[in-house]
């Protein structure tokens, strides 16, 4: 069970991370192309947001990682 747990943390982690660099790149591409504000506010507030929700989805998983371990543990007591 931790084993699994700990592999949707890095699956998440890539996944963010990931999905960070595609942000960067299309924001990049965006203000040399278009030059339009809207969609350069769209893609900070994406830059900036995504990776924290990955961050507390992190924490989350391993929050219920921790519960797991736990419940085994006083299983085995």
């Amino acid at each position: 069970m931790i084993g699994i747990a700990g592999i949707f943390v890095i699956a998440i982690y890539i996944a963010d991370n990931t999905f960070a660099l595609l942000t960067y790149k299309l924001f990049y591409s965006c203000i040399e192309i278009n030059k339009k504000s809207y969609l350069t506010i769209l893609y900070v507030i994406a830059l900036t947001f995504f990776p924290i929700i990955g961050f507390f989805a992190m924490l989350f998983i391993l929050k219920i990682q921790q519960k797991l371990l736990r419940s085994t543990v006083y299983d085995y007591l």
